[in-house]
């Protein structure tokens, strides 16, 4: 039907063709869907998944059957009632059917007892849904089962960690579903769970149950629902176009989008960008905020002293993201460096540059068996419609070490679903990924090649008027000037500080701050060089000697290889 959204439509085709009757439906399935042959000179209505689907799987024709582990099981009202049978008495007509003559009072008991139970005995409840659809065959009725929470009822364990009644159900629901009587069936069962990792992996690779992802709603049919808002409640303004104000809803659920609205119009006033805005930040804390964290920099590339290849390279970068156009982005970056060179900041102010979400990953791996699928499938359904994301991981090579011969297979599947995420053509110039390492040898070679961080822009530390503008800036800080240094002091200084890095630099000048204020007064240079003779620099000097040789090994572009570097190779 072309009323159908999208997944109804592949369920609809799957289904009348009769290539199976089982489906689980994950993502975005708390929220209201569309239902446009309910328009009427009110508009477009929408309903929860649940009302939704028992529209769309037959009205009347059908009996339609929820059942949820906290309220027990339900029998969907039809959408006429003055014309069909109730459901609660065709489901028993349907449960009497199995019974012989004389037995009625006998299954119309059994019938009642399992259905008053079936919010604390699971297994009896599915055994009863069967027992109904069994019997409506018999009839010539069509029941569709919807089971929601489905990763509650079945939900994802090692067989050591499940309990004996687990079992039980599990094994039921292979028995049911791969029944040849229920196959050949019009029968309909739909398992519902917001991320398809969550339920029993041995539920979800039943030959004929297929998987069928709600996405978040996409920028049309976001406008569309804000138009609905805004027919329905005269007294809400919108401070822009609806179709700015769509785009800034990228990544929300529509009831996200209804609270926003509502809020407006109960203050009587305009819903402005920043209610948006606040509103993506709470959402994105409240449903991943243990798994990222959403960074606004307070720096920018101005801020970036020195480095002046590489903020030329990055300003390539953000005239391309900006461009609009995906074939000239690229899918990711990856930033390497010797420790303290200062890669997490100047990546963070070209992040702020790029007017994008910007994102750091964290806590990718859950304790619990199959968590950390789950984690990763809800970051991948969130970013996947909120685009225009840069996505920072720092210290990547553990992050994403080098899968090998020996890994879990759980650190193997991370690492495939980022490598097909960051493969995914849909997803380039829309999220791009920026690996920062000191030890890019570390990262597989799966991550770093072209189509993926196949962009390598080395962060060294700075030299010639680099290092001179660098230094500068971070003593002025201090109120010290390197300029009125005598010549053999600022000889000195520079034979003292030449294995510094910029984070040494940084932290010179906090202990340069620190003493002057509480010593009184200002320092002199030999002040400065008597503190600089008490550091015992140097301890690190081997290990960024050769994190600064993997840098160099990891370069895109010649240009960012300071003189000294390139022709010591």
């Amino acid at each position: 039907m072309s009323d159908d959204l999208p997944f109804m439509a592949s369920l609809r085709a799957a289904y009348n063709s009769r290539q199976t009757n089982q489906f689980i439906l994950t993502g975005n399935v708390f929220d209201v869907f569309r239902c446009p042959w309910l328009s009427d000179r009110e508009g477009t209505h929408y309903l929860p998944l649940q009302e939704y689907l028992a529209q769309r799987l037959g009205g009347d024709a059908r009996l339609v059957i929820v059942y949820n582990i906290a309220t027990g099981i339900e029998f969907q009202a039809p959408v006429d009632p003055d014309t069909s049978e109730p459901r609660l008495a065709l489901a028993l007509r349907c449960y009497r059917a199995l019974f012989e003559k004389g037995e009625e009072e006998l299954a119309t008991s059994s019938f009642g007892e399992a259905l008053s139970k079936s919010s604390a005995m699971i297994l009896p409840s599915l055994v009863l849904l069967r027992k109904i659809c069994r019997g409506a065959s018999r009839l010539g009725v069509t029941v569709s089962v919807v089971l929601e929470h489905c990763e509650s009822l079945l939900p994802d364990r090692a067989s050591s960690q499940m309990t004996d009644v687990e079992r039980q159900r599990l094994i039921f629901f292979k028995e049911w579903l791969t029944d040849q009587e229920f196959l050949d069936s019009p029968h309909l069962v739909l398992c519902i769970a917001e991320t398809s990792s969550a339920v029993h992996a041995e539920l979800r690779r039943l030959p004929h149950m297929l998987p069928l992802h709600l996405p978040l709603p996409d920028v049309a049919e976001r406008k569309r629902f804000l138009r609905h808002c805004l027919r329905h409640d005269s007294s809400l303004k919108l401070a822009g176009s609806q179709q700015e104000f769509a785009e800034l809803g990228a990544g929300m659920t529509l009831l996200g989008m209804q609270q926003i609205v509502r809020g407006g119009s109960y203050q009587n006033s305009r819903v402005q960008r920043r209610d948006f805005a606040q509103h993506l930040n709470r959402l994105l804390e409240s449903r991943l905020g243990d798994h990222i964290e959403l960074v606004r920099p307070a720096h920018s590339m101005d801020d970036v002293v020195g480095n002046r290849a590489l903020k030329q390279e990055l300003a390539r970068v953000t005239d391309a993201l900006r461009s609009g156009d995906p074939e000239i982005a690229p899918v990711g970056i990856l930033v390497s460096g010797p420790n303290g060179v200062g890669k997490t900041y100047v990546m963070l102010a070209w992040a702020n540059a790029c007017d994008r979400v910007v994102l750091v990953l964290k806590n990718l791996r859950g304790s619990l068996f199959g968590e950390t699928d789950q984690i990763f499938e809800k970051i991948r359904n969130v970013l996947e419609v909120l685009g225009n994301v840069i996505i920072l991981v720092d210290e990547a090579d553990t992050v994403f070490a080098r899968p090998g011969g020996d890994s879990h297979d759980t650190e193997q599947r991370l690492f495939g679903n980022v490598i097909k995420m960051m493969g995914d053509p849909r997803n380039r110039g829309r999220i791009v990924w920026v690996l920062m390492t000191a030890r890019p040898d570390n990262l597989a070679p799966d991550l770093k090649r072209s189509g993926r961080c196949g962009l390598h822009l080395p962060i060294f530390d700075p030299e010639g008027e680099d290092r001179e503008d660098f230094v500068r800036h971070v003593l002025e800080r201090s109120d010290i000037q390197l300029a009125e240094f005598a010549k053999p002091e600022r000889e000195r200084f520079q034979e003292q500080t030449a294995a510094f890095s910029p984070a040494d630099f940084r932290e010179l000048s906090v202990e340069l701050r620190a003493r002057s204020r509480l010593g009184g007064g200002d320092l002199a240079p030999q002040d400065i060089l008597a503190i600089l003779a008490e550091h015992s620099g140097g301890h690190l000097a081997r290990q960024r000697h050769e994190q600064t040789a993997q840098a160099l090994a990891h370069c895109s572009r010649r240009s960012l290889i300071p003189p000294g570097i390139r022709d010591a190779t």
